[in-house]
């Protein structure tokens, strides 16, 4: 292919670029004219927008009047090329990301407004590398995929290495692992294909992040795992000294010093330091000193404590915030060795607070809930701190921070969301005052909080800077109930243990799992697996087996249901012994009733189907019901609950494609639907077949239902979670599926709902957020329990199941316990556990929607026979006496 006259005549350019840049100001008015006419009509947009940049030489006034040239002429490309190469130049800027990704999208809408697709696709490789930067990956994700849909002329995509990298880059960030390390892979793949081996390092090294993220979650052989991950790291420093690139060369000996530990491990340690000081790349440097702190501290202490004085000295220039928490990791290391407990577990809670600014400063509900499940280590590493006797007994006060920092990680957007009323305003633009202060004054409490983490602070110091942080959380509280647009900054209201305690009736205790291994492939402490027992009366720690063998054998468990032959009863035992079985054997005899909050893989654990010592299922025990966090099971119980009848859509006429696509017809469900309504009797309406649409549900009066049923089928969708739906009939200009989205605009306060459909409590589980699932999205409309399956159901089933449900729920019974009895009767019938055992009460479960039951309307059918007998023994009668 020919080059562009640009690049062709490189001299030339050159020579252009010193004239642009030492020309007085208004003659660089003209830069993206003199490049445009030096680099001839073949340049891509890169090429002029690497010839203005350099043009501009940095100059702001010389930037402004080109802007107002262009602005005259109305060159949309002109200016789009403009601001693109501006924008490049701001971005590595201290604190002046912000500013690019704003012009970045004004040359967004210039490009669209020309309508050439290829400077299109060049501003938006831009936007989406600074969104990346700003820590947006979901805002980058969306750009991404935006270039992977757009065809430049000549059939070619415009998502090439670059857009690809910064896409895999995204979904590494939002903890989707997997994906990204294939997406990395293709990098790879393309990089080597043009042979670019100068990028090599850099990929490579980013997909084993990837992976090794990956690995961290899955392989219980942590040994083996760390030996490839040595010798992967050990060719990728290879391929950096033989390419100069140097960052990744350091950076490589900082990972390869974590994973060897012992003397290698120092020694790579020591490399990183060295190349750390001599190189300037103080984030990299930051971290080697933290980490070789933490490795030393038990045998040195007083090199330990020189190491971080030195950390502390570092300062990262605005917009490197996410690199000084995730160093607080090993500072944590230190702090737990040398320091009192009481004053260790305080630096601690500091540092979690600077995890949940960085969180806070992620605009979008979504991105937040996916940032925040990188840092769950760091929360269950200090939960696991204060539970484990290694660092000294636990007290009362530790089991209750311990508690509390469980809860400050569970199901945090989705606490958000309840805590702020859910018709909150759209988020502001990035250029509106408000979000600027917002963003300003969250960075004040980050640097804050960092001078208060210095370990030679004194009293003094330490008293002025609490007071002005306290002043600065004051303002934030005035803003977030001032103006909607900062609710961003509210912290949502957790429940303490004492409340907890408070709230749970004598027959009840509250199980909190927190799921993770000791240590994660990187030798980080990760805090171990615990099973908080909270009872009226008393509160219990144990400890559990390692995390990611429980997370296999759940993962084994769940793999035998779909047989439907028994084999599973094993892993029912196998799984009631790991987690529960002392627990429930030390439990006073009058608890009847389990309050779960499950963590990680145990969110998809069917626990009614766990065998005791005795052979009896949970079920046979305890009502059970299962909660995203103890503080939404204690908001819930604090709310008052809906009254009225139930609104129940069954068997919709839905609109499916034609072939594979097409979901098969559920010819138990309008029968489920009609026996739903007998039983509930004359406060219940039945919506079914076309009447069953996504239009009337929207339409209909929620106010007078205490309850929703919905027999119809559910589509999942793991990674788009907002497409999920419930399939509904279409009509009144609705399309018919009621997605996430639309869920979530119901008002649905108090009230509950059943969903009668495959896997609606079932999808991606996110660490530390919990399952996005339909059930979450319903309870984000307001509702206080949602009845759904984990798994596929089969149709009759369901119906038999949910039939006995209402049956006891009808007579009074509440949700747990309803529940509970029906799938006591499916048992009793020898119903596999697959039938039965997947369908779940999640939220309050001791809610009675009918207290003191309802009286079933008359079966139509039996109706009809029992008018039809009497008329014949009418007609008998009279003409006997005729």
């Amino acid at each position: 292919m020919r080059r562009p006259a640009a690049v062709r005549s490189s001299r030339w350019l050159a020579a252009l670029i010193f004239a642009a840049a030492v020309s007085p100001a208004p003659a660089a008015a003209d830069a993206v004219s003199a490049c445009r006419q030096g680099a001839g009509p073949g340049a891509g947009p890169e090429e002029l927008r690497d010839c203005v940049r350099r043009a501009l030489g940095g100059d702001e006034d010389r930037f402004r009047v080109s802007r107002r040239r262009l602005e005259e002429a109305g060159d949309d490309a002109g200016l789009a090329i403009l601001l693109q190469a501006w924008a490049y130049v701001r971005r590595f800027d201290a604190g002046a990301a912000a500013e690019a990704r704003e012009l970045l999208e004004e040359a967004e809408r210039h490009a669209e407004a020309d309508g050439d697709v290829s400077l299109l696709a060049s501003v938006l490789v831009d936007k989406a590398s600074v969104l990346l930067f700003l820590a947006d990956a979901t805002g980058t994700i969306a750009t991404v995929e935006r270039l992977r849909g757009m065809t430049l002329p000549g059939g070619g995509h415009a998502c090439n290495r670059p857009c690809l990298f910064f896409l895999a880059n995204s979904l590494w960030q939002l903890g989707r692992f997997a994906e990204a390390s294939d997406v990395f892979a293709q990098v790879l793949e393309r990089s080597r294909e043009v042979g670019d081996r100068r990028r090599l390092p850099l990929i490579e090294f980013s997909k084993l992040g990837a992976d090794l993220s990956l690995e961290n979650l899955v392989n219980p052989d942590l040994e083996a795992a760390r030996a490839s991950f040595v010798a992967r790291y050990e060719e990728v420093l290879r391929l950096a000294r033989e390419v100069d690139y140097p960052r990744i060369e350091t950076h490589s000996h900082l990972l390869l010093g974590k994973l060897m530990g012992g003397a290698e491990g120092e020694r790579h340690l020591e490399i990183c330091i060295a190349q750390g000081r001599e190189r300037g790349f103080d984030d990299i440097l930051l971290h080697c000193l933290n980490r070789l702190a933490a490795t030393v501290v038990r045998r040195d202490p007083e090199r330990a404590r020189a190491l971080r004085a030195e950390a502390e000295r570092i300062v990262l220039p605005p917009g490197n915030e996410r690199w000084v928490a995730i160093g607080w990791t090993d500072a944590a290391t230190v702090d737990w060795a040398l320091l009192p407990r009481q004053q260790a577990a305080w630096r601690s809670l500091i540092g979690l607070e600077q995890v949940e600014v960085l969180r806070a400063l992620q605009g979008r509900p979504s991105t937040r809930a996916e940032f925040f499940s990188e840092w769950v280590d760091v929360y269950s590493a200090l939960a696991g701190r204060l539970l484990d006797p290694a660092y000294g007994e636990p007290s009362a006060a530790d089991l209750a921070t311990a508690f509390h920092v469980m809860e400050r990680l569970r199901a945090r957007v989705l606490l958000e969301t309840l805590a702020q009323a859910q018709a909150a305003p759209p988020e502001p633009r990035a250029d509106d005052p408000r979000v600027q202060r917002r963003q300003a004054l969250l960075l004040d409490v980050f640097e804050h909080n960092r001078k208060l983490l210095a370990p030679d602070l004194t009293a003094e110091r330490r008293r002025q800077l609490e007071a002005s942080l306290d002043q600065l959380r004051r303002e934030a509280a005035r803003l977030t109930t001032s103006d909607p647009a900062y609710r961003v900054l509210q912290r949502p209201s957790f429940a303490s243990l004492a409340e907890v305690q408070r709230a749970l009736a004598e027959d009840e205790a509250l199980l909190s799992f927190q799921i993770a291994p000791r240590e994660n492939i990187l030798r980080d402490v990760a805090g171990g697996s615990w099973l908080m027992v909270v009872t009226r009366d008393a509160v219990r720690s144990l400890p559990l087996p390692e995390g990611r063998l429980l997370r296999f054998n759940v993962e084994t468990y769940l793999d035998l249901f779909p047989r439907r032959d028994g084999r599973e009863e094993s892993f029912s035992r196998r799984l009631y012994d790991e987690l529960m079985g002392d627990a429930l054997a030390a439990l006073p005899p009058a608890i009847e009733r389990l309050v779960i909050v499950p963590d990680g893989i145990l969110h998809l654990l069917p626990f009614a189907a766990l065998i005791d010592g005795e052979g009896r299922v949970l079920a046979r025990r305890y009502r059970l019901s299962v909660v995203p966090s103890a503080s939404l099971w204690w908001r819930w119980r604090q709310q008052r609950e809906a009254g009225g009848g139930a609104l129940i859509l069954a068997d919709p006429q839905i609109a499916a494609p034609e072939g594979a696509g097409r979901l098969p017809a559920l010819p138990a469900a309008a029968a489920e639907g009609r026996r739903v309504a007998r039983r509930l009797g004359s406060s219940s309406r039945l919506l079914a077949g076309a009447a069953a649409s996504e239009h009337a549900l929207k339409q209909a009066d929620l106010a007078a239902a205490c309850l929703l049923h919905f027999a119809a089928h559910a589509v999942v969708d793991e990674e788009k979670t907002e497409t999920s739906a419930v399939m509904l009939a279409p009509g009144g200009g609705d399309d018919g599926p009621l997605s996430v989205p639309e869920i979530v605009e119901l008002e649905l306060d108090g009230k509950v709902v059943v969903l009668s459909a495959c896997s609606s409590a079932s999808g991606r589980v996110l660490n530390g957020e919990g399952v996005m699932s339909l059930a979450r999205a319903f309870f984000q409309a307001g509702a206080v329990a949602v009845i759904g399956s984990l798994w596929p159901l089969r149709d009759d089933q369901a119906a038999l199941l949910f039939d006995a449900f209402y049956r006891h729920l009808g007579r009074g019974e509440s949700l747990a316990g309803a529940l509970r009895a029906a799938q006591l009767d499916r048992i009793a019938t020898g119903a596999p556990a697959a039938d039965w055992a997947g369908v779940e009460v999640f939220g309050n479960g001791a809610f009675v929607p009918f207290p003191g039951g309802v009286r079933p309307a008359a079966d139509p059918r039996r109706l009809a026979l029992w008018s039809g007998l009497a008329l014949f023994l009418g007609l008998a009668v009279s003409r006997r006496w005729r």
